[in-house]
């Protein structure tokens, strides 16, 4: 768990956020995020006010438990790390195991977040700043659209020119997908959604496994953006269980207990065949990162072997 509780007294009335700050050494920010969070307890009662308390506060704060990822380029204020597939970028719960986070921070201190994000199956790089001040400047990169990201994918079927897929998205919510029988978590092609376009690039196609690799380049960066795209073609990535599977299977997969046999017979692979392979961004100058870990042919034959 990457989370532990720390607790200490105010002997005398103070408020909330003022004790949180000198107990953490956090600014007044963050402590206030702890408490609208509902981290914090007073007397072991969910603290609720906002003013003056007095007694033993309780707050659940990150404990980072690092599994070993370090970064493959440091420089003074960022550094870049290649996320493997199965790996969370942030935490989602108490029991997701260690997360880049956790890495990210046990290497770099508590101040270290990283920029973007990548989903939990999707591999490749992750740019990671080591202070608030650098953390603001490269978001604000990717809010603005003004950082590059370009992804390889294996597809199903057969590509056979570059073209720009322009189709809007909208979120998953608990609400519409619940009126549509679907998980909250998945998004939709829709008219009502925001404007998403990606660009897909053929670079080889397998004939012997009805594959295609794509270099996908997305235009904005709604959730599941690509994923939502090539599904929207007819050409799903390959391992896909959100978008490239049946509804049932997709819920089997999301309880954790869809088996690895299954899921190649009914996706076409046994992970998410899409890696981040290269981001452009500002930050004092101009980086072009790549990705150090090659994705081609041999991670897709492997994705596909039979047990």
């Amino acid at each position: 768990m990457s989370y532990k509780i720390v607790s200490f007294e105010t002997p005398k009335p103070v408020k909330a956020a003022s004790a949180l700050m000198e107990a953490l050494n956090i600014d007044r920010a963050k402590a206030q995020r702890l408490i609208d969070k509902g981290r914090v307890k007073l007397n072991g009662e969910a603290l609720t006010i906002k003013t003056k308390v007095e007694g033993v506060l309780s707050v659940l704060v990150f404990d980072p438990k690092p599994s070993g990822l370090k970064p493959f380029f440091t420089a003074p204020d960022f550094a870049v790390f290649e996320k493997p597939a199965g790996v969370l970028t942030h935490p989602n719960g108490f029991d997701c195991g260690s997360t880049l986070l956790d890495d990210a921070k046990a290497i770099f201190g508590a101040k270290a977040q990283p920029c973007h994000r990548l989903d939990r199956e999707t591999s490749g790089i992750v740019i990671v700043s080591r202070n608030e001040k650098s953390e603001a400047a490269i978001k604000d990169q990717f809010a603005s659209r003004l950082a590059k990201k370009t992804y390889f994918a294996f597809v199903g079927g057969f590509v056979g020119a570059k073209r720009l897929i322009d189709a809007p998205i909208v979120a998953g919510s608990k609400e519409r997908n619940d009126r549509l029988g679907l998980p909250k978590v998945m998004g939709a092609i829709s008219a009502q959604g925001k404007e998403a376009r990606t660009l897909i690039v053929p670079l080889k196609y397998f004939a012997d496994l009805d594959a295609t690799l794509i270099e996908a380049l997305p235009i904005g960066g709604r959730t599941h953006q690509i994923r939502l795209h090539l599904k929207h073609i007819g050409n799903p990535i390959l391992g896909d269980a959100l978008y490239g599977a049946d509804v049932e299977t997709t819920r089997v997969w999301l309880d954790g207990t869809l088996k690895r046999a299954d899921r190649i017979a009914k996706t076409g692979a046994d992970r998410l065949m899409l890696h981040a392979d290269s981001i452009w961004f500002f930050y004092q100058s101009r980086f072009f990162i790549k990705s150090c870990v090659p994705f081609g042919e041999n991670d897709l034959r492997r994705a596909v072997q039979s047990d």
